[in-house]
């Protein structure tokens, strides 16, 4: 209980999440290229540790986006319909479009996405089309249905999850310019 409301996902959700629709961008994301421009860089200082200071708050503020994002849907879907199972559902459907949508974000820690061509990474392209559908027969098939407990939703409630996780692009586009605004104007 969070605030007074029920869960908003169930362990095999939360799995689900984990190990289908992000695993296959996990692989994905091991086939893109490198940063060109890597050795125009300074060197990182050598008490920096592997994640630097940027990617740690940029871990922060997405993870506050998505939590706080997620939350609000699923408190709406429910006070407004009072079914639990559909308020997990859109949590749950809301979490794999912030990851595909947020997976274009990764391929750079400096540069935009929208610099970087999709086809430089064909896989990651074809895992994020393969998350999103694989998630959305889950919807629509008994079997998954029972074992997820979750229900079909209409094409109104997908648009209002995809338009709710298309925040993370706004959010880590404005972070980059903010933060390095030359390097997120170079494309590579």
């Amino acid at each position: 209980m969070l605030l007074g409301m029920p869960m908003p996902m169930l362990p095999a959700q939360l799995l689900w999440l984990n190990l289908v629709t992000n695993g296959l961008q996990d692989v994905a994301m091991a086939f893109e290229p490198g940063d060109k421009s890597i050795m125009r860089q300074k060197p990182r200082p050598r008490e920096e540790g592997i994640i630097s200071p940027l990617l740690w708050e940029r871990t922060a503020i997405v993870g506050l986006l998505i939590a706080i994002v997620t939350l609000w849907l699923f408190h709406y879907e429910y006070t407004t319909t009072g079914s639990l199972t559909r308020a997990q559902t859109i949590a749950l459907t809301t979490v794999v479009l912030f990851q595909n949508f947020h997976v274009g974000n990764a391929r750079s820690e400096f540069r935009s996405a929208f610099l970087l061509s999709p086809l430089r990474n064909p896989f990651l392209l074809i895992a994020a089309i393969t998350a999103t559908t694989v998630h959305a027969l889950a919807l629509y098939l008994p079997l998954t249905q029972f074992v997820l407990r979750v229900e079909p939703i209409e094409l109104e409630a997908w648009v209002r999850s995809a338009l709710a996780a298309l925040s993370v692009v706004v959010v880590v586009e404005a972070h980059k310019w903010l933060r390095h605004p030359k390097l997120a104007r170079e494309g590579v």
